[in-house]
């Protein structure tokens, strides 16, 4: 059953997973072709209750508190988060680069856990929480090893937009670089979605072989992609293979 009331509520918060600058009413309507009056109304009422907040400046929305509390639940009980955290942070510590988890979520990579080998590194690290599949190196590890007919239909579909000069925007190119990631273990990113940072990605099985994620490594290019790169790929490896077999992953 499709109740109108709450399907147009959830459209409201979606917009905010796209946009992470306020709305106000008048572009939220324009946004999912709904009345002001529609939408003030609805606006209200997740505001009464917390999953919105307006800025007394602007008069726009933005994400309340009670959508924050639920995200923090969500990533605290996420399985490859609990089983991940402590390969995460080894890894982290013995490379000495930042590590990221994520998912493949409605055709692009949700980051849900962050390690740092210093706790004042995590600002100038952080990225995400959303990031395009095709130009991350957890993405890419992703679509290395999906279904070959998911990943065809990801990328007959999926939009090549240009982050920066290196990111790429051909299909042809893609899939090559997909199939490279597949035949060495790990994808690269080669500062394809940030200037200045480059990534390593490994993906991550569980139950059934099933692919669950991945994990990442990354620091500026000459870091990550030097004389080092090879030797980060097998700690990389190491880790996604520890984070797989707590997930339940067994090659028998």
């Amino acid at each position: 059953m499709n109740i109108q009331s709450v399907h147009r509520a959830t459209d409201i918060i979606s917009l905010f997973c796209r946009s992470p600058q306020r709305l106000g009413v008048t572009e939220i309507a324009a946004a999912l072709g709904l009345n002001k009056g529609t939408v003030w109304g609805l606006v209200t009422t997740l505001q009464q209750q917390g999953f919105l907040q307006q800025d007394p400046d602007s008069r726009k929305y933005g994400v309340g508190p009670r959508l924050f509390e639920l995200g923090m639940i969500y990533v605290g009980n996420l399985e490859i988060n609990v089983k991940g955290a402590r390969p995460a942070q080894n890894l982290a510590a013995r490379t000495g680069l930042t590590a990221r988890i994520g998912i493949l979520e409605n055709g692009s990579v949700l980051i849900t856990h962050l390690a740092v080998p210093r706790s004042e590194d995590y600002l100038s690290h952080q990225i995400g929480p959303r990031t395009p599949a095709y130009c991350s190196a957890i993405g890419k590890a992703i679509l290395a090893n999906m279904d070959p007919a998911q990943l065809g239909d990801y990328l007959r579909t999926v939009e090549l937009v240009a982050h920066t000069k290196s990111s790429i925007t051909s299909r042809a190119a893609l899939r090559k670089d997909i199939e490279s990631a597949r035949e060495r273990g790990y994808s690269i990113a080669r500062e394809e979605l940030i200037p200045g940072l480059a990534a390593l990605g490994a993906p991550v099985f569980g139950r059934d072989r099933r692919l669950v994620g991945a994990i990442s490594l990354s620091e500026t290019p000459e870091i990550v992609l030097g004389k080092r790169m090879e030797k980060l790929g097998h700690e990389l490896l190491r880790a996604a293979a520890d984070i797989s077999r707590e997930m339940g992953y067994s090659l028998g």
